[in-house]
């Protein structure tokens, strides 16, 4: 009998990729121990595939994305784990129809929606880097823009608001089925204690950091006219100049007061322990 499913929502640069990646090559494992990972129907091991009925304002679609998931489950499953976190990081382009398809789904299901938040500043920088390195084929907003810039982007700065997020979510599913969780940079760890699974060893992935000087050459970079491929080969070629005695990128005065808003302003927001997700990061 299924007495769960849960839909880990992100978010990025919270360990999402590596968690995705464990999850989809212990599958077998995990469904012996009653937690089914459904197939991703692509490449990637996420299922990239439950943001497409939000995006286009169709609940019911994505009701039956997670149908078919639960139907797949093999005998003996109670909980079914699902992954995407394009689901926190596009929530705001949803329109309200899409994201509809949460409180359908709760209807149905003993649903549960986990979620990640990192200290806002850490978050800030991290998704800021990433969005300048991004291959060429990825339209970012932050591709030739500085942090400061980027600040003032609604659809950037947006991502911090864990809140608004939390409570958006709350209305349609129920609050206490959000379920808020601290990353301390081990999500695999953490995931497999919260659902009882067994953790085999396993070295987190985490994207190598890359200093100033590289955020800088890659923002000149991204403002050139180039081929596709030309970008891209220019691009990991100053990925791979990255010299680790450099400077690390450092947050801007800007950024440090924009990121103690936040805390200030997530004060109520707990983890499932009971945690104040500030202490933490005080």
């Amino acid at each position: 009998m299924i007495r769960r499913v849960i839909v880990h929502v992100g978010t990025e640069k919270t360990g999402t990729s590596a968690l995705q990646q464990y999850m989809f090559d212990q599958r077998d494992e995990h469904a012996a121990c009653g937690v089914y990972y459904p197939p991703t129907h692509n490449i990637y091991p996420l299922h990239k595939w439950l943001t497409k009925p939000l995006k286009r304002g169709n609940a019911e679609a994505f009701v039956k994305a997670i149908d078919a998931g639960v139907a797949a489950a093999p005998a003996g499953t109670h909980t079914v784990f699902f992954s995407q976190e394009g689901i926190h990081g596009a929530w705001n382009s949803f329109p309200d129809e899409g994201k509809d398809g949460l409180r359908k789904a709760a209807a149905r299901y003993p649903l549960e929606i986990w979620v990640y938040f990192r200290d806002p500043l850490a978050y800030m920088v991290s998704l800021y880097i990433e969005m300048v390195r991004r291959p060429p084929h990825i339209n970012d907003s932050a591709r030739e823009r500085s942090l400061d810039e980027m600040l003032l982007e609604p659809t950037f700065i947006e991502n911090f608001d864990y809140t608004e997020f939390v409570e958006n979510v709350g209305d349609l599913v129920g609050s206490d089925k959000v379920i808020v969780r601290p990353y301390t940079g081990s999500t695999i760890g953490d995931v497999c204690r919260n659902l009882g699974l067994p953790q085999r060893p396993v070295e987190e992935r985490h994207h190598i950091s890359i200093g100033a000087p590289t955020v800088e050459r890659l923002r000149q970079l991204n403002a050139l006219s180039l081929q596709p491929d030309e970008h891209l080969a220019a691009r990991n070629a100053i990925i791979a100049e990255d010299d680790p005695s450099l400077p690390r990128f450092v947050p801007t005065d800007a950024a440090t007061k924009t990121a103690e808003a936040y805390r200030v302003t997530h004060g109520g927001l707990h983890t499932s322990s009971g945690q104040a997700l500030r202490d933490l990061w005080i």
